[in-house]
């Protein structure tokens, strides 16, 4: 059993990694749309579930279907950066 824990809240940094984003693009586009959480006074973190809707919504409104609908993963995006 892994002991390893996904984090649901994401850091800018990781935020921008996890959707292949610069951080000014993302905060531009998708950080914009996808409001960050107040964690603590001057802590903010965007929800990687927020953030994975986002990408379905206008995956669907590109015409691509996203992963999860094609199929099973054993490995999300997270699991690939953080190992």
């Amino acid at each position: 059993m892994s002991s390893r824990i996904t984090p649901r809240v994401l850091k800018l940094e990781d935020a921008c990694r996890y959707v292949g984003l610069s951080a000014g693009t993302f905060l531009s586009g998708i950080g914009r749309e996808v409001p960050p959480l107040r964690m603590s006074p001057g802590r903010k973190g965007w929800d990687r579930l927020a953030l994975d809707r986002w990408i379905d919504a206008h995956s669907s409104e590109n015409g691509l279907k996203p992963e999860s609908s094609i199929g099973p993963q054993s490995e999300t995006p997270l699991d690939y950066l953080l190992s």
